[in-house]
Protein backbone atom coordinates (compact mmCIF):
# COMPACT_ATOMS: atom_id res chain seq x y z
CA UNK A 1 0.00 0.00 0.00
CA UNK A 2 1.13 3.77 -0.19
CA UNK A 3 1.59 3.78 3.35
CA UNK A 4 4.18 0.74 2.92
CA UNK A 5 6.53 2.83 0.27
CA UNK A 6 10.05 3.42 1.18
CA UNK A 7 10.58 0.47 4.33
CA UNK A 8 11.22 -2.58 3.69
CA UNK A 9 8.83 -5.37 2.64
CA UNK A 10 10.15 -7.37 6.04
CA UNK A 11 9.67 -4.85 8.20
CA UNK A 12 6.19 -4.30 6.86
CA UNK A 13 5.71 -8.14 6.87
CA UNK A 14 6.50 -8.33 10.24
CA UNK A 15 4.12 -5.83 11.45
CA UNK A 16 0.99 -7.40 10.02
CA UNK A 17 1.98 -10.76 11.07
CA UNK A 18 2.08 -9.51 14.54
CA UNK A 19 -1.32 -7.98 14.24
CA UNK A 20 -2.70 -11.27 13.22
CA UNK A 21 -1.22 -12.98 15.83
CA UNK A 22 0.28 -10.88 18.58
CA UNK A 23 0.98 -13.93 20.55
CA UNK A 24 3.64 -15.09 18.20
CA UNK A 25 7.89 -13.52 17.73
CA UNK A 26 8.78 -12.27 14.64
CA UNK A 27 12.02 -10.95 13.90
CA UNK A 28 12.44 -9.01 10.80
CA UNK A 29 15.93 -9.48 9.12
CA UNK A 30 16.18 -6.76 5.96
CA UNK A 31 19.85 -7.93 4.78
CA UNK A 32 20.47 -9.66 1.53
CA UNK A 33 20.66 -13.54 1.05
CA UNK A 34 24.03 -14.13 -0.70
CA UNK A 35 26.61 -16.71 -0.06
CA UNK A 36 28.21 -15.08 2.97
CA UNK A 37 24.85 -15.36 4.97
CA UNK A 38 22.58 -17.89 3.54
CA UNK A 39 23.59 -21.03 5.77
CA UNK A 40 23.46 -18.95 9.11
CA UNK A 41 19.91 -17.99 8.10
CA UNK A 42 18.23 -21.52 6.96
CA UNK A 43 20.12 -23.84 8.42
CA UNK A 44 18.19 -23.36 11.52
CA UNK A 45 14.56 -23.27 9.88
CA UNK A 46 11.86 -25.66 9.99
CA UNK A 47 11.01 -24.35 6.37
CA UNK A 48 11.85 -22.10 3.79
CA UNK A 49 9.33 -19.97 1.99
CA UNK A 50 11.13 -19.00 -1.37
CA UNK A 51 9.48 -15.86 -3.19
CA UNK A 52 12.39 -14.19 -4.75
CA UNK A 53 12.71 -12.80 -8.39
CA UNK A 54 15.83 -14.33 -9.82
CA UNK A 55 17.36 -17.81 -10.18
CA UNK A 56 20.49 -16.71 -8.54
CA UNK A 57 19.16 -16.49 -5.19
CA UNK A 58 16.61 -19.45 -6.12
CA UNK A 59 19.15 -21.88 -6.69
CA UNK A 60 21.15 -20.48 -3.56
CA UNK A 61 18.09 -20.98 -1.45
CA UNK A 62 17.57 -24.53 -3.21
CA UNK A 63 21.35 -25.89 -2.64
CA UNK A 64 21.38 -24.26 1.18
CA UNK A 65 18.08 -25.57 2.15
CA UNK A 66 19.28 -29.40 0.67
CA UNK A 67 22.49 -29.02 2.07
CA UNK A 68 21.05 -28.45 5.38
CA UNK A 69 18.17 -30.48 5.20
CA UNK A 70 15.44 -27.87 5.88
CA UNK A 71 12.46 -28.30 3.82
CA UNK A 72 11.90 -25.33 1.02
CA UNK A 73 8.51 -24.54 -0.67
CA UNK A 74 9.20 -22.49 -3.55
CA UNK A 75 6.40 -20.26 -5.23
CA UNK A 76 7.46 -18.02 -8.83
CA UNK A 77 5.10 -16.01 -11.36
CA UNK A 78 5.61 -14.20 -14.75
CA UNK A 79 2.89 -13.14 -16.70
CA UNK A 80 -0.44 -14.39 -16.20
CA UNK A 81 1.43 -17.55 -14.81
CA UNK A 82 2.91 -19.45 -11.85
CA UNK A 83 4.51 -22.48 -10.50
CA UNK A 84 5.17 -24.06 -6.95
CA UNK A 85 6.97 -27.08 -5.85
CA UNK A 86 8.49 -28.39 -2.43
CA UNK A 87 11.92 -29.68 -1.86
CA UNK A 88 11.65 -32.17 1.31
CA UNK A 89 13.88 -34.93 2.93
CA UNK A 90 15.83 -36.45 0.05
CA UNK A 91 12.98 -35.82 -2.80
CA UNK A 92 14.85 -33.87 -5.89
CA UNK A 93 15.74 -30.45 -5.98
CA UNK A 94 14.70 -27.43 -7.84
CA UNK A 95 18.15 -27.97 -10.13
CA UNK A 96 16.91 -31.39 -10.65
CA UNK A 97 13.61 -29.77 -12.00
CA UNK A 98 15.47 -26.50 -13.87
CA UNK A 99 19.17 -27.50 -14.40
CA UNK A 100 21.41 -24.03 -14.08
CA UNK A 101 23.18 -24.55 -17.14
CA UNK A 102 19.09 -24.24 -18.83
CA UNK A 103 18.18 -20.95 -16.37
CA UNK A 104 20.59 -18.74 -17.60
CA UNK A 105 18.52 -15.41 -18.09
CA UNK A 106 18.22 -13.42 -15.47
CA UNK A 107 16.05 -11.28 -17.40
CA UNK A 108 13.27 -13.24 -16.95
CA UNK A 109 11.95 -11.75 -14.17
CA UNK A 110 8.87 -9.96 -13.08
CA UNK A 111 10.79 -6.24 -12.69
CA UNK A 112 11.34 -7.30 -16.25
CA UNK A 113 9.40 -9.88 -18.11
CA UNK A 114 6.14 -8.01 -16.56
CA UNK A 115 3.19 -9.64 -14.47
CA UNK A 116 -0.61 -9.40 -13.24
CA UNK A 117 -0.90 -7.82 -10.17
CA UNK A 118 -2.94 -10.96 -9.15
CA UNK A 119 -0.46 -13.45 -9.95
CA UNK A 120 1.79 -13.54 -6.74
CA UNK A 121 -0.81 -13.37 -4.83
CA UNK A 122 -2.57 -16.31 -5.92
CA UNK A 123 0.51 -18.03 -5.81
CA UNK A 124 1.59 -16.62 -2.26
CA UNK A 125 -1.78 -17.99 -0.75
CA UNK A 126 -1.00 -21.35 -2.41
CA UNK A 127 2.18 -21.37 -0.81
CA UNK A 128 0.74 -19.94 2.27
CA UNK A 129 -1.94 -23.22 2.04
CA UNK A 130 1.03 -25.50 1.40
CA UNK A 131 3.11 -23.87 3.95
CA UNK A 132 -0.02 -24.55 6.92
CA UNK A 133 -0.86 -27.99 5.66
CA UNK A 134 2.45 -28.91 5.49
CA UNK A 135 3.58 -27.83 9.04
CA UNK A 136 -0.03 -28.12 10.88
CA UNK A 137 -0.92 -31.92 9.42
CA UNK A 138 2.54 -32.98 8.26
CA UNK A 139 1.08 -33.28 4.47
CA UNK A 140 3.55 -32.77 1.85
CA UNK A 141 1.16 -32.54 -0.95
CA UNK A 142 4.12 -31.00 -3.61
CA UNK A 143 7.06 -33.28 -2.83
CA UNK A 144 8.59 -33.93 -5.81
CA UNK A 145 5.60 -32.40 -7.76
CA UNK A 146 5.62 -29.12 -9.66
CA UNK A 147 2.05 -26.79 -9.50
CA UNK A 148 1.50 -24.81 -12.70
CA UNK A 149 -1.46 -22.07 -12.48
CA UNK A 150 -2.37 -20.31 -16.22
CA UNK A 151 -4.07 -17.21 -14.64
CA UNK A 152 -5.71 -16.59 -18.34
CA UNK A 153 -7.53 -20.19 -18.32
CA UNK A 154 -7.52 -20.48 -14.39
CA UNK A 155 -6.33 -24.04 -15.36
CA UNK A 156 -3.94 -26.10 -12.61
CA UNK A 157 -2.01 -28.99 -13.60
CA UNK A 158 0.47 -30.95 -11.47
CA UNK A 159 3.09 -32.89 -12.53
CA UNK A 160 4.92 -35.24 -11.12
CA UNK A 161 8.53 -35.34 -11.46
CA UNK A 162 11.71 -37.58 -10.55
CA UNK A 163 15.36 -36.99 -9.11
CA UNK A 164 17.76 -36.22 -11.58
CA UNK A 165 20.74 -38.87 -10.56
CA UNK A 166 23.42 -36.49 -12.27
CA UNK A 167 22.79 -33.17 -10.14
CA UNK A 168 25.17 -31.43 -8.83
CA UNK A 169 23.01 -29.92 -5.92
CA UNK A 170 21.14 -32.91 -4.11
CA UNK A 171 23.68 -36.01 -5.25
CA UNK A 172 26.05 -33.87 -3.01
CA UNK A 173 24.48 -34.35 0.22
Amino acid sequence: SAEDLGFYKADILAKRLQKINPHIQVHAITAKLDDSNAAELIAQQDLVLDGCDNFSTRYLVNRVCVQHQVALISASAIGFQGQLFMVEGDSACYECLFPKEDQANESLRCADSGVLATTPNVMASLQAHHTLIYLGLGIAALKQKLLLWDGLSLKQRLLAFEKDRNCPCCQAR
